[in-house]
């Protein structure tokens, strides 16, 4: 039954006293003190639909009766609604909806007060996703368990991961035979089946899970090799002429050796071989036949070396990946993510119609730059259009035996992987060290269960921002006290770096001050907690006219923004930052007309010409183009990835702003140009349609 509540209006005292409150804490402690009220805040699911209704409900410690709850809605530092409720009877817990903008692929940052004698007494925050389609900001999360599991753990599962707001989710291992994953047929499957390891998995366990997964906005993605059979497959038809062999004789086969109590060891097959793919496309199909999957986490094992085809042809196993990988997608119509394993394969693998980019990361690659460069590889790959999930095992050579995460390990990697623009897939039934799912050895510590909510708020409600067309830039910060900063990772220093967002200048601070390592696998679990360096001055470039600067955190304040006071001259403009834990945005607004930077991607230049960012943006079929322009004749180009003009439409519009849409109906998926022509001016962008 539905609570009774009555909404009013917050006054702007409270407004000014709730964000006194908020300054008080921060400048205090750079943390919310331990709430005495709220326990916890969910919503229903983990992203939403535009037009859908967001269903918030906070759980409080005890009974709370005669309290008023204020709720602010912001995209980034805009406000965009506030309520206010009271609740007059006892109750442990209280609910309400809120429909969101219409405006597609947004995020927003939820403040919930107790207001106590006109002000803000306690807060807690959520974030909201509002997403047509999830690859558009994957954030991927993984299962790996499938013995009979009773309903409420399942639930209490995905509660759990929709709490981070996953949006999609890996079944790891749960099939039959890697060559052939489904036991039985797809009108008849099997109830029940021993995985490679001999674990029996469930076929209600798995469909418990796509029901849970999909009544909360997830998407389900079933684990499987491209390449992987039983070394026993010849008896379900695998031939040896379409196997990957050590030798030009065929007589070494390329495989693993896996455990005397295993099924049996893998061996792997020829991805080129057009027989091998009719094969695996037909036992693939069998499954999202049976099983209501949502498409294929494909995996590989990475370079093998130098290896050879039946008849003693050089293989370049890496290469295969790409047209296997189209011809999946022709033949079996889903969803498709490959992993990269250490970027084997990623460029081909980037050009075909993946819903993002997957690379486990290893060895060399373990240091904090070395996930920065493979996102911003991947971005280079795929021109932009594909996001990056990386798969990197924290703490990973101590998950061989019973213990605990270095909560410092997790939250340097997921800073870095964050402000660098992808997700981290780490989250399932537990936290992931190690390449085999199961593996749960290593626990989170209650810090860090804590603090990873506000982690995945921040990457939630700051998408637009961190992860939506944004740029790289080079800026030179200089601090002017209370820190040492650095363009690269140093021991010892601050690190930062530029982003660039329209009229948005974004700068990331990761507190590397006093680190122990500089390795994000951080294999010993050495890494140590960062210092709280409070009120210190840095120095930023800024030849525009600023209208504000602010600053968010997941280290504090629920992740709330807070404006800045800056000083501006010669260029540059001065900012008091509050506090530094582990990482800190610091975001310049431009005035509108001003800005120098993004003009080659459209920014805002000279004479009122301002070519803006396609909405939807994935779209299917159908995105609008807005554009500014001081009036008269315009010409609006499309072109493909290769060139070739696909659209052109000719215009006479009045000055100010105005919009085209384009049907990409008769057009295949993937990455375009559009491009304004005005007044002797060309501006241009990128724009992803996905079908």
């Amino acid at each position: 039954m539905r609570k009774q509540i009555l909404p009013t209006r917050i006054s702007s005292t409270v407004c000014l006293m709730m964000a006194l409150f908020f300054f008080s804490i921060n400048q205090l402690n750079a943390e919310p003190a331990n709430g005495k009220v709220f326990q916890n805040i969910y919503t229903d699911k983990s992203s939403y639909k535009p037009g859908e209704h967001v269903v918030f409900q906070v759980d409080f410690f005890e009974n709370v009766s005669n309290k008023i709850i204020h709720v602010n809605y912001l995209y980034l530092t805009e406000k965009i609604h506030e309520e206010e409720f009271n609740i007059t009877q006892p109750q442990k817990n209280f609910s309400w909806n809120w429909l969101p903008p219409e405006t597609d692929y947004k995020g927003y940052l939820v403040e919930v007060s107790l207001i106590e004698n006109g002000a803000a007494a306690e807060a807690v925050n959520i974030a909201v996703d509002v997403s047509s389609d999830w690859r558009k900001f994957p954030r991927y999360g993984f299962l790996s368990d499938f013995s009979l599991i009773p309903d409420d753990s399942i639930k209490s599962v995905i509660k759990n991961l929709t709490r981070h707001h996953i949006n999609g989710l890996q079944f790891y291992d749960w099939h039959y035979k890697h060559h052939q994953p489904l036991k039985g047929t797809a009108d008849n499957p099997a109830s029940s089946w021993k995985d490679i390891a001999n674990r029996t998995n469930y076929l209600s366990t798995i469909l418990s899970y796509i029901n849970a997964a999909h009544s909360v906005g997830m998407k389900t993605m079933a684990y499987n090799l491209v390449y992987g059979a039983y070394s026993t497959a010849y008896m379900d038809g695998v031939k040896d002429e379409w196997g990957i062999y050590k030798d030009r004789t065929h007589t070494a086969r390329w495989g693993y050796d896996l455990p005397d109590n295993w099924a049996a060891d893998l061996i792997f097959i020829n991805p080129g071989s057009e027989d091998w793919k009719q094969y695996i496309f037909k036992e693939e199909a069998k499954v999202f036949q049976a099983i209501p999957f949502d498409g294929w986490h494909a995996d590989q094992v990475g370079d093998p070396g130098t290896v050879y085809d039946y008849s003693g042809n050089f293989l370049p196993v890496g290469n295969l990946f790409e047209q296997f990988l189209k011809d999946a997608k022709k033949n079996l119509g889903v969803g498709i993510v490959m992993n990269a394993v250490n970027q084997y394969g990623q460029t081909g693998i980037a050009r075909t119609p993946m819903d993002f980019l997957y690379t486990e990361v290893w060895n060399p690659n373990n240091n904090y730059s070395d996930l920065i460069r493979i996102i911003n590889n991947n971005n280079n790959y795929s021109a932009d259009s594909l996001q990056t999930v990386l798969a990197a095992y924290i703490n990973h050579d101590l998950s061989g035996s019973p213990g605990s995460f270095n909560t410092h390990s997790v939250l340097f990697a997921d800073a870095v992987i964050f402000s660098a623009g992808a997700s981290h897939l780490e989250l399932g039934e537990h936290m992931l060290g190690h390449e085999y799912f199961p593996n749960n050895n290593l626990k989170m510590k209650s810090d860090l269960k804590s603090a990873l909510i506000n982690y995945y708020d921040f990457l939630t409600a700051y998408q637009n921002i961190l992860r939506d067309d944004v740029e790289n830039i080079s800026l030179t910060v200089e601090a002017v006290s209370g820190v040492t900063l650095s363009k690269y990772q140093s021991p010892g220093k601050v690190y930062y770096f530029g982003k660039k967002k329209e009229n948005r200048k974004i700068l990331h601070l990761i507190n590397f001050a006093n680190a122990s390592t500089l390795q994000w696998v951080d294999q010993q679990g050495i890494q140590t907690e960062p210092k709280l360096t409070q009120n210190f001055k840095i120095k930023i470039p800024a030849a525009e006219k600023i209208k504000s600067v602010w600053f968010a955190s997941p280290d504090t304040l629920n992740c709330s923004p807070v404006q800045f006071n800056f000083t501006s001259s010669e260029g540059f403009i001065e900012v008091d930052v509050p506090s530094l834990k582990y990482w800190d945005m610091i975001v310049i607004e431009i005035e509108e007309g001003t800005s120098s930077i993004g003009q080659s991607k459209g920014g805002i230049i000279e004479n009122n010409f301002y070519l803006g960012q396609n909405y939807p943006n994935p779209f299917n079929p159908k995105t609008i183009i807005p554009f500014k322009s001081g009036g008269g004749d315009i010409i609006l180009k499309i072109y493909n990835v290769i060139g070739e003009r696909v659209y052109q439409k000719n215009l006479s519009v009045a000055p100010g702003y105005n919009i085209v849409e384009f049907n990409g109906t008769t057009h295949s998926s993937g990455t375009y140009l559009y491009t304004l022509q005005y007044d002797g001016k060309t501006q241009t962008k990128k724009m992803n349609l996905l079908k």
